[in-house]
């Protein structure tokens, strides 16, 4: 955050970021939730976590930003995972948080090879674990045929 912040100034010179830092989700929501609360102006933006969305923009904390982002020259919306766009920065509709970094962890399983072998797809971290302890023979012909799959996708 430091970085980015020195890096903005740089290129703005006439911008001076102070960051503060709140070490809790606790402490985050009870700062944002005062500043929309008594309108002090203490903060220009936030850092944080989408969960304390929905309460701020309730209470006025949070600019919309749809608008912004539709003009903008330098915002590629469409390439912000999906799930960011219409999940985690909107409120009823509108968008009021710009992710700036997201995780995405992604599972598949060959369904085909599963049903082969009699096994269900895992619903639960379970029967994932079930599945990937298995029998040792059927483990490994399941990873065969899973890597061999996708060498042929990958060539």
């Amino acid at each position: 955050m430091e970085d980015v912040a020195r890096e903005f100034e740089e290129l703005n010179p006439n911008v001076e970021i102070d960051i503060t830092y709140v070490y809790t989700i606790p402490d985050m929501f009870a700062e944002v939730m005062n500043e929309a609360v008594s309108k002090a102006g203490l903060y220009d933006g936030f850092v944080t976590l989408p969960l304390i969305l929905g309460s701020a923009v309730q209470l006025g904390a949070w600019r919309d930003l749809t608008q912004d982002i539709r003009d903008s020259k330098s915002i590629d919306w469409q390439d912000v995972l999906l799930a960011y766009r219409e999940q985690i920065a909107q409120f009823e509709g509108s968008v009021y948080m710009y992710p700036f970094d997201g995780d995405l962890h992604s599972l598949f399983f060959r369904i085909d090879v599963l049903e082969e072998f009699g096994l269900a797809v895992p619903r639960t971290w379970q029967e994932y674990n079930d599945v990937a302890k298995g029998e040792s023979l059927l483990y490994q012909i399941f990873l065969l045929l899973c890597a061999s799959h996708m060498f042929h996708i990958l060539h």
